[in-house]
């Protein structure tokens, strides 16, 4: 394999692992930021220290890491059409920026908040009822809901059935911490269907939405609102329960 060959396969697995934070619920467009950081320099710094390397792929390679950056930010198909009709030089443009972004938003993260998602699989599957749980499953929603969609893909089908499994716990007590645990793993679910992947998850679960209507309980009035409101959704799904 030559040298440029090698720096190509890097680079892609760079992409392929990075991870994106949250997006705020109403952001300005793609040109808007471009403008924004181009007058301080920092975006037009940011896009050229990869765009050597975004460049020397192939319009296949860009097309996949496009289309990647757009599952990751958890757009609609409705919102990912317009941006699919960018030319393969604004699409260039787009990946080398986000790319930069993101890992320097990953740079920046403290140990915490870099957990990987089998790290949170495997403390949640060691620890008892506690407050470290409660403190672990707590960080955990945080996690799936500002991390990409991508990172809610390789929590996976593991992770669903270690939340549902330590929500099928917290049933069997009634004591504060329980209750505490049971509505950050509520929470947590929430944040997991959030999107496409996760809610397919859920439903294809065969016990899945059993364990969380366990939760509509009116002795615990917030928890019970939560869970409502994400039965409620399923109802709304085509095809859905």
């Amino acid at each position: 394999m030559s040298s440029k060959d090698k720096n190509k396969t890097t680079f892609l697995d760079r992409f392929s692992s990075i991870r994106m934070p949250g997006q705020p619920k109403k952001s300005s467009s793609f040109r808007d930021r471009k403008s924004v950081h181009h007058d301080n320099g920092g975006f037009r710094e940011e896009q050229d220290s990869m765009m050597p390397q975004v460049s020397s792929l192939t319009n296949r390679e860009v097309e996949a890491m496009f289309e990647k950056m757009l599952e990751d930010m958890n757009l609609s198909e409705d919102k990912k059409a317009p941006l699919r009709e960018k030319s393969l030089e604004m699409k260039k443009e787009m990946v080398a920026g986000y790319i930069n972004r993101t890992a320097a938003v990953s740079r920046n993260t403290s140990k915490s908040d870099s957990m990987k998602p089998q790290d949170y699989i495997h403390e949640m599957k060691q620890l008892s009822v506690g407050e470290r749980l409660y403190s672990t499953v707590s960080s955990l929603r945080v996690s799936l809901t500002s991390n990409p969609v991508s990172w809610v893909q390789n929590f996976g089908d593991e992770g669903l059935n270690t939340l549902l499994h330590i929500l099928e716990e917290c049933y069997q007590s009634d004591g504060r911490t329980e209750k505490k645990i049971q509505h950050e793993c509520v929470r947590s679910l929430k944040a997991f269907m959030n999107n496409k992947y996760g809610l397919r998850q859920m439903l294809e679960k065969e016990d899945g939405l059993t364990i969380l209507a366990r939760s509509v309980d009116a002795d615990n009035p917030a928890i019970m609102t939560d869970a409502i409101k994400i039965l409620a959704a399923v109802c709304l799904v085509p095809n859905g329960h």
